[in-house]
């Protein structure tokens, strides 16, 4: 696709380093970034959708991309084209 998307998405934690006391320590907050770029094709990584931040075309008319966010498709908050 040429055109930009937006892909809202919740996040995931991991949790912080070493260990903590689960009595004291709580989780972060829920964080739900937004992601602008260009969306790979479906078949590129089934079960996640793929945004690039850059892409280009070579003189035959194969595709380049770099910049590239993995998001699980079950985290997908809602996606806009732009």
């Amino acid at each position: 696709m040429d055109r930009p998307v937006a892909v809202i998405w919740n996040d995931a934690y991991s949790g912080g380093e070493g260990w903590f006391d689960a009595s004291v320590d709580s989780p972060a907050s829920p964080v739900t970034p937004v992601t602008v770029g260009f969306m790979l094709p479906a078949s590129f990584a089934p079960g996640h959708i793929v945004i690039a931040d850059t892409f280009f075309d070579d003189d035959e008319g194969n595709r380049f991309y770099s910049g590239m966010t993995y998001i699980p498709s079950g985290m997908i908050v809602s996606t806009t084209i732009l």
